[in-house]
């Protein structure tokens, strides 16, 4: 119940108190709404739904798709940075370049050796020769590559001196016939590894006719003692991230002589949502006014207004928060059932185009925080403009 015996109430601590009434009346009628006209409620639901599904589903699928695009063409993926040296003289280490990503944690979540080396000739015990791809690398590649390994171990830190391979499940046929591959030895350009496991790629990374080489055994493929090229897995700004390696390599090899380093963003991602996917979410955004306004009107013509029992202020008050809070109610609502349908349309889209489905928080969180956020806007507008046909009847309490 309202008291509206407050005349003589004065100061400051009274006119919040008024306030507070005024709100918690204003709130109570409003919800009141919802039941006075549970149709056109669902329709408030339904477009705001629809709106936050559709955004969802679509900045979902766009982000997967981009990802699986820089998996295709590099193994781990978009918002890389590829550095690679030229020579044995610059002064480059992989110890140096560890340190470089260890100090600027916030451009570098860890540095990857990834050198490729093509027409290696691999001999298995079916004593059929084959030509493939070597990659050298490290154990941080299964962490960040997109490599599934189906049988076998992984490449540890503690075995990257060892003579241990992996080999392509396409490879093992090959070179074994139909005995188990794993446990046996392959001769890579005449030095023999024990073959430790299978892999595949995934995400769309095509990673058939390869076999993976520790970093410290693979001396006579690179004809080097270290890879001569690493991958930066940046935090996402890439560009800070390559002036940062630049720095690095341009202070270290002004102390010697000889040799060159070249350095390439791999796979940038956008730095935003595309044009036609923000048209298209503010043209639903404006369907879901439209039904919105219309749901403030109709049924406040049938609801009771207590507001003249108010001052002006408060009076105020009463109709934004009469307006505001079944708004947001039945946005919020209808924003998490569409947040959960377009997190669930987007990935079943990447699962039957055959590529990964990666989570991206913005691309959920702009739409079911926005998405509210112009109910609140809407109503508030929609409150302040007069209704046709007249003010409603003023029932006592």
């Amino acid at each position: 119940m309202v008291n509206f015996n407050s005349a003589s109430e004065n100061g400051a601590p009274a006119r919040l108190k008024r306030a507070a009434k005024a709100a918690v009346s204003g709130a109570r009628d409003g919800i009141a709404r919802i039941k006075l006209n549970k149709t056109q409620a669902g329709f408030v639901v339904i477009a705001f739904a629809a709106a936050v599904f559709a955004a969802v589903a679509i900045g979902l699928a766009l982000n997967s798709s981009a990802l699986n695009a820089a998996y295709a063409s590099n193994p781990l993926g978009a918002d890389t940075v590829a550095l690679k040296i030229n020579g044995e003289r610059t002064g480059i280490t992989a110890d140096g370049l560890t340190s470089l990503a260890s100090e600027n944690l916030d451009l570098f979540e860890a540095v990857v050796p990834f050198a490729k080396a093509d027409g290696v000739e691999l001999r298995g015990t079916s004593g059929k020769g084959l030509i493939g791809t070597a990659i050298v690398t490290d154990d941080l590649f299964f962490e960040y590559g997109a490599i599934d390994v189906t049988k076998g171990a992984e490449l540890t830190r503690a075995g990257l001196g060892k003579s241990e391979a992996l080999i392509s499940e396409d490879l093992a046929e090959g070179l074994f016939g139909e005995a188990e591959p794993v446990g046996q030895s392959v001769r890579i350009n005449n030095r023999s590894y024990d073959v430790i496991g299978l892999f595949g790629g995934k995400n769309g990374c095509d990673l058939s006719g390869s076999v993976i080489l520790p970093s410290g055994a693979a001396r006579l493929v690179l004809n080097s003692s270290e890879p001569n090229e690493y991958v930066f897995i940046t935090r996402g700004d890439t560009d800070a991230a390559l002036k940062k390696i630049d720095g690095f390599v341009n202070s270290n090899m002004n102390k010697v002589s000889g040799g060159s380093c070249e350095t390439e963003i791999l796979g940038k991602t956008s730095d935003g949502p595309s044009a036609a996917w923000i048209a298209l979410y503010i043209l639903m955004l404006i369907i879901c006014g439209i039904t919105l306004v219309m749901f403030l009107l109709f049924p406040s013509r049938k609801a009771a207004d207590f507001s003249e029992g108010f001052a002006a202020a408060d009076k105020y008050i009463y109709i934004l928060k009469r307006g505001i809070c079944p708004s947001f109610l039945l946005a919020l609502v209808g924003s998490l059932i569409g947040a959960a349908l377009g997190i669930g349309g987007a990935a079943a889209y990447t699962a039957l185009s055959g590529g990964g489905f990666f989570m991206s928080v913005s691309a959920a969180a702009v739409p079911l925080v926005s998405a509210p956020l112009f109910a609140v806007l809407a109503a508030a507008a929609a409150e302040t403009i007069k209704r046709p046909g007249g003010r409603p009847k003023i029932k006592s309490r």
